[in-house]
């Protein structure tokens, strides 16, 4: 037998013995083994070389940005869900410390799945009378929630989120095989971009910036660990809505950290004495509603790029998109300004200004004196 062949055995047997620990298996998935390990070993084979192409593909992407003609100056951002990928050289390690402390103490020692792990949230959660800890692994984690954010229909959404056995199997067959695919930053990362963190930021920097108006190498640990402890339940730990709770909780984060030897008692104890001090940042504008300049070029250019151009409205939203407009902002100004000498804003009489560029023919001013909007008439 080979090398590759015992440790996929290895594995699906990792992944049988957890799953009968927490109690979600029944008789019937043990069949493959009944067979022998030749039949057993074919079955492990097959169990873990399948990953769709949600988790084989690029990690999810976020927001688009619209620029001016300078390629400076943004006009406004086309985004469903706020989400701005880092990279791993952009994440801390306290940041990571503080995850893995969190979701996932065993994260670099496990292949995907954590035997241990579900022990030990067995044990924790009925002294507690309550769910304190998770045993899914950061690994599984991550391949619940790609497959829940790139399902394109309600069934495959509810086949990612429901609480059966065929969901809780899949989910672990898949982990131990994204845990073949990538290493372990490249899983850390993807969950780090890919994790809600409440108040409408989807992945990390998105979430240092909501709370602390920061990029996420300038978190401190007490930020760090409130940030960490929003992951398993935003609304419950957001601080904007229950301060009490959420310092509760990334104290919880700490002592889970010093407990990992991820940081020295002292700075432990020091972050536990720091208040959460937070510095809301404001979200990038979005879509031709918030537009910085003219709403109405922004529509035009919208149209343009679905219509003509036939750029999926999905990949428009959220492909990372950098769009560099034809629209002059000093002709704007201008055109902005000369309309508005002529007719009132609002005025019952519609004023317009369109400047294009001969030759060309490229719109470098669209200016209209109404506030752009779903009643503008």
């Amino acid at each position: 037998m080979s090398e590759s062949t015992q440790r996929r055995l290895g594995a699906a047997g990792q992944m049988v013995l957890a799953i009968v620990l927490s109690g979600a298996v029944v008789a019937g998935l043990l069949l493959p083994w009944v067979g022998g390990p030749g039949l057993a070993a074919r079955n492990a084979t097959t169990m873990l070389q399948q990953v769709p192409e949600e988790l084989a593909d690029e990690p999810l992407a976020g927001i688009t940005t619209v620029l001016a003609s300078d390629g400076v100056t943004p006009l406004t951002y086309f985004y469903d869900f706020y989400r701005v990928p880092a990279t791993i050289e952009e994440i801390p390690e306290v940041m990571q410390r503080a995850v893995v402390a969190t979701e996932d103490v065993r994260f670099y020692s496990h292949n995907g799945l954590d035997v241990q792990g579900v022990l030990r949230a067995l044990v924790t959660n009925a002294a507690a009378g309550e769910v304190q800890e998770g045993a899914s692994t950061i690994t599984q984690q991550l391949v619940k929630l790609t497959l829940e954010y790139s399902a394109d229909t309600e069934e495959e959404r509810d086949a990612a989120t429901e609480q059966s056995v065929a969901r809780k199997l899949r989910e672990a067959r898949l982990a131990l095989a994204v845990e073949e695919d990538l290493s372990k930053d490249e899983i850390l990362t993807r969950y780090l971009n890919i994790a809600y963190f409440g108040q409408g930021a989807y992945g990390i920097k998105a979430a240092a910036w909501t709370y602390f108006s920061k990029i996420p190498v300038d978190l401190t640990l007490p930020e760090a660990a409130m940030l960490a402890g929003l992951v398993q339940s935003p609304f419950d730990y957001d601080p904007a809505v229950d301060m009490e709770a959420a310092t509760a909780r990334r104290d919880l984060v700490l002592d889970r950290m010093q407990d990992a030897s991820f940081a020295p008692a002292a700075e432990i104890e020091a972050a536990k004495a720091t208040p959460i001090t937070l510095a809301p940042g404001e979200a990038p504008r979005r879509g031709c509603y918030e537009a910085t300049v003219s709403g109405f070029f922004c529509d035009f250019l919208e149209k343009h790029l679905t219509g003509k151009l036939q750029i999926p409205a999905a990949l428009l939203k959220q492909g990372s998109l950098t769009i560099v407009s034809t629209v002059d902002v000093n002709a704007q100004a201008a055109g902005d300004a000369a309309v508005l000498n002529t007719l009132a804003l609002e005025d019952s009489r519609a004023g317009v200004f369109t400047l294009q560029e001969p030759g060309t023919g490229k719109v470098r001013a669209l200016s209209v004196n109404r506030i752009f909007g779903p009643n503008t008439a």
